[in-house]
C-alpha cells in the first residue's frame, strides 16, 4: 500500500507498472529482479528510497497520512473529525474513529518501506490506537474486532460496562436544601459507605 499523499512513490509505481507491461510474457515480473531503466537499480531500491523521501517530506512538514507519527496524527485529529462529520450526516466522533481504526492496519504495512521505517510506522500505529482506545472508552463505546476473510475489521458497541456519563452535565445541587442533599447521599449509597467506613 502507498499513501496518497507519497506522490512521488504513487508517480515512480506507475513506471514501474508500465515498464513490467512492456516486458514479455515469460520474464517474471518482480521488482527485485528487474532494473529501473533510468536509475540503472533495482527498481524494489528505487521505490524504498522514493518512500523514505516522501515519508521525510511529509513528516517534516506535518502533513497527516496514515502511518504519520503521533504527534501530527493529534495535531490534525479534530480537524479531519469535523470535516468527517460535516461530510457524513449522522455521523458521530465514534464512527469517525472507527474509519480511522479501519485503515490503521499493521499487516497492511507500505511495501516499499525500509525495515527501520515499517517498525516506526508501526511503532505510531500503536501509539495512534491507544489514544483512539481511550477516546473510545471516554465516549462510552468498546470497539469489536471481525474477521472475515482473513481480514480484520473494527466495529462499536455501546460499552454497559462503562458508567462515564458522557457529555452530560454533572447534577447540579446547589439550589437544594440540606435534607434534599442528605436524600440524595442516602440514595446514592454514600451514607452506609460512611458508615461503614466509620465502625
Amino acid at each position: 500500500m502507498i499513501p496518497k499523499e507519497f506522490s512521488t512513490t504513487k508517480n515512480l509505481y506507475k513506471i514501474f507498472e508500465d515498464a513490467m507491461d512492456c516486458l514479455p510474457p515469460e520474464l517474471p515480473s518482480d521488482a527485485e529482479l528487474i532494473k529501473n531503466k533510468e536509475t540503472g537499480n533495482f527498481w524494489d531500491y528505487d521505490l524504498m528510497k522514493s518512500f523514505q523521501e516522501d515519508y521525510d517530506y511529509l513528516t517534516e512538514n506535518k502533513i497527516f497520512f496514515f502511518g504519520c507519527n503521533f504527534e501530527i496524527y493529534n495535531n490534525h485529529y479534530h480537524n479531519r473529525k469535523d470535516e468527517y462529520l460535516k461530510k457524513i450526516s449522522d455521523a458521530l466522533e465514534i464512527d469517525f474513529i472507527i474509519n480511522d481504526y479501519n485503515n490503521l492496519q499493521e499487516d497492511e504495512i507500505f511495501n516499499y518501506a525500509s525495515e527501520e521505517l515499517k517498525e516506526k510506522i508501526k511503532v505510531s500505529i500503536r501509539r495512534i490506537k491507544e489514544f483512539l482506545d481511550e477516546t473510545i472508552e471516554r465516549l462510552g463505546f468498546k470497539i469489536d474486532k471481525n474477521i472475515n476473510d482473513d481480514k480484520a475489521t473494527y466495529i462499536y458497541s455501546k460499552d454497559s460496562n462503562n458508567r462515564i456519563i458522557g457529555n452530560e452535565a454533572p447534577l447540579d445541587l446547589s439550589e437544594t436544601s440540606a435534607v434534599q442533599k442528605i436524600i440524595y447521599l442516602e440514595k446514592l449509597g454514600i451514607l452506609n459507605f460512611i458508615r461503614s467506613k466509620a465502625k
